[in-house]
């Protein structure tokens, strides 16, 4: 899911899944509720008895040539559901095979559908393979531009806040972004990135990715999600720094004044409601730490119970709780849930405050506030002190 959740927004492109026709219908309508309506053509070759008792590729190798015949994609992605993974299907090996008969359709075959990995080694993967087969040398921009890392669809506002760093990183150094990678991006995006200035990485999904990119194109990158005032402002500091480049004292003053009213009125409301002002986060590890800091401290809340998905990048701080673990805290919790639908409902929380996309309400408006940066700090703010105070 964490490969066709960062594919799936790629236009000029075709993804084939090898699996079952009901895995694909239930990502489609999942990428369907997150806003996700256009971008990858997406497909699935069904897979029977005898495909697995027998390791009949045929259906897909059929599938894959009448794609590439009647839709003519720059790439098509081909990738595995867990059965042809786990019986070893060598995607490879077919690939190898379809490039001969169409050379002039590049053919990418993913890996990472097994039972045995997590959605962010599919997310990982696919970020960098995408970068290592892909991506070309160009010149670089006259101007200063940059490209973003991990932009995905898993991730819930994950529009909005590539729109708000980019209109950030616009005020604060004048530079405009060459590829959103990959929730604004096209094949033509992803193969002339290297002619940018500088690679801003928004998950840790996307650092190998962006080492790639730096030993390959000598692309400098900075890894940070900007949460908060504080935090957004430490994110323009590496930046520029990295760069070189001053940035726009007039547009960062003005940013910062916007939100003070908000985070003054905060601080008020703390004083007398700080009994319920405490924080419980669930979801992509980055997000969640990043949540956290500006709750504690920019506005002094109180720590919560909050932990991530994945036990490889789960700190003391923020660890990786089961299910059983994090449904018996979440019920002692008393204060405020930002979460996965599942979690949401289960902590009988009723406003909205996702973090992940996990097929609940659907995303009709692609213009939502966002939660980094200096109006994700005021959105935030607005939530969080509306739910204190509710």
């Amino acid at each position: 899911m964490g490969t066709l959740l960062t594919l799936a927004t790629i236009k000029e492109a075709a993804l084939l899944e090898f699996g079952s026709m009901g895995h694909m219908l239930y990502g489609r309508t999942l990428l369907e509720r997150s806003g996700v309506r256009e971008g990858c053509r997406l497909y699935s070759s069904h897979i029977d008895e005898s495909d697995i008792s027998l390791g009949d590729t045929r259906r897909i190798r059929r599938a894959a040539a009448d794609i590439i015949q009647k839709d003519r994609p720059e790439v098509l992605f081909l990738l595995p559901s867990s059965v042809p993974e786990v019986i070893g299907t060598d995607l490879p090996a077919i690939c190898g095979e379809l490039e001969e008969e169409f050379p002039d359709t590049l053919i990418l075959p993913f890996r990472q559908g097994g039972f045995d990995v997590t959605y962010h080694k599919g997310v990982e993967e696919a970020l960098l393979l995408l970068c290592k087969k892909i991506t070309k040398s160009v010149p670089k921009t006259e101007k200063a531009t940059f490209n973003i890392l991990g932009s995905c669809a898993d991730f819930y506002n994950f529009r909005s806040d590539a729109r708000e760093a980019c209109r950030i990183l616009k005020g604060a150094f004048d530079m405009e972004a060459l590829c959103i990678m990959t929730s604004d991006a096209c094949v033509k995006d992803i193969a002339s990135l290297s002619g940018a200035h500088i690679n801003i990485v928004l998950r840790q999904e996307g650092i190998k990715s962006a080492e790639y990119l730096k030993q390959q194109y000598g692309m400098p990158y900075v890894f940070q999600r900007p949460y908060g005032f504080g935090g957004t402002q430490a994110w323009l500091e590496k930046i520029g720094e990295t760069l070189g480049l001053p940035w726009n004292k007039a547009f960062v003053d003005k940013e910062q004044q916007e939100g003070a009213p908000s985070m003054e009125f905060a601080s008020e409301v703390l004083e007398h409601w700080k009994h319920r002002a405490s924080l419980a986060a669930a979801g992509h590890f980055d997000i969640v730490q990043g949540l956290c800091s500006f709750a504690q401290k920019e506005l002094g809340m109180n720590a919560g119970v909050s932990w991530c998905d994945s036990p490889q990048m789960a700190t003391e701080q923020v660890p990786c709780l089961k299910e059983k673990e994090w449904m018996e805290r979440i019920g002692l919790h008393k204060g405020i849930v930002m979460a996965a639908d599942d979690i949401l409902e289960y902590a009988g929380v009723h406003s909205k405050m996702r973090l992940m996309n996990t097929g609940g309400d659907w995303q009709l408006n692609p213009y939502t506030a966002p939660y980094i940066g200096y109006r994700g700090a005021m959105n935030l703010v607005n939530l969080w002190i509306n739910e204190i105070i509710g």
